[in-house]
């Protein structure tokens, strides 16, 4: 079972922490996260089936008890994961930012939890395997269907439509009716002011009719962000005959300014990181300092466009920002900077940070003023 590989994965991991190898760290964060993603499916589900054989009058109390403590572990176990994946990431694009022995304690505090978990999962199994559950419907994917168009991952830009994929199956023993997916949207942070955020969301349901046992349906809603702020969008599947399964997802869209304002605080940092270092010196820090400084001119020089309301203009000097930027970083990753010697574990998050404000100018760029 991939989850028993967790707890071992989450010590090399805090492992190559504590000896500040950010290479291996990503290398196994990027493993641990895949993981992740592999048996979240077959954990909600199981989650959901200990949860009905929970509230079953026939189960004894004791049996009771135990499929409680494994879903209660479930949720537990989750926001431990999401916890460790953002610090994780942190440490990974700057390790000055994530104090490393905290980092380490939290992935080997989750190992204990995962192995915990795995017990809970295992002294539930047979009573899982042994019952004959009602139809059961739960959504097991909600995806953003990707094209060219389309940022699948972190904010998304103002006016550019994009799609969520829904799964739905019965996970059930007995065939589940005349199941619909609804949707439901709202403003979780709004952040234009007066005007008020809104998110265009379509249709309202989508019917999928019947399943039977260990059957799946699609079901798909296009978006349409109309203004910057942070989103929920509460999937709902209902059948006649069950209940409900729910899933939350959460987004941020952000306009031209705010983009193009986010890539600007980002480049700053990363000035000020080379700036202040010891790592890198002499005439090599001043070309590397000049060559950003070039960077955030014509960010500046974007966000004053912005303001003005030229969209080509803008895209123009966002363009021409993200070149210098793409062009110190292959200097950078192939070795090219004149008598740069900084150590490994710093080159490397310079590279991160940069790779992250050239996203971000690329967000500007497809963002609407």
């Amino acid at each position: 079972m991939p989850s028993e590989e967790l707890p071992g994965l989450l010590a090399t991991f805090a492992d190559a922490v504590e000896r500040n190898d950010v290479r291996a760290a990503e290398q196994t964060l990027d493993r641990i996260e895949s993981i992740y993603r592999e048996i979240d499916t077959t954990e909600r589900i199981k989650q959901q089936k200990a949860l009905t054989a929970r509230d079953t009058t026939e189960t004894e109390t004791d049996t009771r008890e135990r499929l409680d403590r494994f879903a209660q572990g479930v949720v537990a176990t989750d926001l431990s994961r999401s916890g460790l994946l953002v610090s994780g990431t942190l440490y990974i694009a700057d390790p000055s930012q994530v104090p490393a022995d905290r980092l380490a304690d939290r992935a080997r505090d989750l190992a204990s939890q995962e192995s915990n978990l795995t017990d809970l999962g295992r002294a539930v199994s047979d009573t899982l395997e042994s019952m004959e559950f009602p139809p059961l419907v739960a959504i097991t994917e909600a995806d953003i269907v990707a094209s060219e168009e389309t940022v699948t991952e972190g904010d998304k830009p103002k006016g550019t439509p994009f799609r969520f994929s829904l799964r739905v199956r019965n996970v059930g023993d007995r065939g589940a009716e005349e199941i619909t997916v609804s949707q439901e949207a709202s403003v979780v942070e709004d952040i234009t002011g007066s005007r008020g955020s809104e998110v265009s969301v379509s249709p309202d349901s989508v019917p999928l009719g019947s399943l039977e046992p260990d059957r799946e349906a699609s079901a798909s809603f296009d978006v349409r962000p109309t203004s910057a702020g942070r989103y929920e969008i509460t999937f709902t599947a209902t059948p006649a005959n069950a209940n409900d399964d729910t899933r939350d997802v959460t987004f941020e869209v952000v306009n031209k300014a705010g983009a193009a304002a986010n890539a600007q605080r980002s480049l700053e940092d990363l000035i000020e990181r080379i700036d202040e270092s010891a790592e890198v010196t002499g005439e090599t820090e001043q070309s590397v300092l000049s060559t950003l400084g070039n960077a955030a001119e014509s960010l500046t020089e974007a966000e004053d466009l912005i303001e003005q309301g030229s969209d080509g203009e803008a895209n123009a000097a966002l363009e021409e920002s993200s070149q210098i930027l793409e062009s110190f970083l292959d200097s950078l990753t192939t070795g090219e900077v004149s008598a740069w010697d900084a150590s490994r574990s710093f080159t490397r998050g310079v590279a991160n940070q940069t790779e992250g404000v050239i996203d971000q100018i690329d967000l500007a760029r497809m963002a609407q003023i």
